[in-house]
């Protein structure tokens, strides 16, 4: 899955998307209250939040390494609910 597909698939359609990534599951959750959006990232004891998909995508919060760069090298399959 590219960057883009995923993003319209979570922009464009309001979906959540989830993975597993070293063995802990993690997900990105989507909110909108008043026409603003915010993300919710969470993997294991972490949670934060975004407030732009680009922000929560390009996060090295995996090990220094961001959503962006887990899907441009395999790391991660996408799952939506």
């Amino acid at each position: 899955m590219t960057l883009k597909e995923l993003k319209e698939i979570v922009v464009d359609n309001d979906n959540d998307f989830y993975f597993t990534f070293e063995g802990k599951r993690a997900g990105v959750e989507a909110t909108t209250v008043n026409y603003q959006t915010t993300y919710t990232l969470w993997w294991g004891d972490l949670e934060k939040e975004y407030d732009s998909f680009m922000a929560v995508v390009c996060d090295p919060v995996f090990n220094d390494e961001s959503i962006v760069t887990l899907l441009s090298k395999n790391k991660i399959e996408i799952e939506f609910s």
